[in-house]
């Protein structure tokens, strides 16, 4: 009887762990989806970009940083939800960057800011030419 009964706790255990499993897989894996289709890429007519002086951004590929320098008041991104863009927290901010929208965190003072996130190809001249 007490061997019936070990089983039988092991057996719910089991099952219990494995849903515990499963729900933290489907968790991880929707919020993975979410975050995927977090900023849509639909592209945004708009001018030229002029980069600022000391701007080096190439945007031909993902980078971990940019100078400084790119993230100036002009090129500063409002208005998010119309651009299709998340909300930024804290001191975090979207720029534009060449034709990219990049998600900065710069710090008072630094030469660098932190890419956050990025949707590259955002902004377009028109007709689908690259801004």
């Amino acid at each position: 009887m007490v061997e019936v009964a070990r089983k039988r706790s092991l057996v719910l255990f089991e099952i219990g762990a494995a849903a515990l499993l499963l729900l933290l897989a489907f968790g991880v894996v929707a919020k993975g989806v979410l975050e995927m289709h977090r900023y849509p890429s639909q592209p945004v007519v708009a001018a030229a970009f002029e980069a600022p002086a000391g701007c080096d951004y190439a945007g031909s590929k993902p980078v971990a940083q940019v100078p400084a320098a790119c993230a100036t008041a002009a090129y500063r991104l409002t208005k998010l939800t119309d651009l299709g863009l998340g909300a930024a927290k804290g001191d975090v901010h979207w720029y534009r960057v060449g034709d990219d929208a990049l998600l900065l965190l710069c710090f008072e003072g630094g030469d660098a800011c932190a890419v956050r996130g990025r949707v590259s190809g955002k902004f377009v001249r028109a007709a689908g030419v690259q801004a």
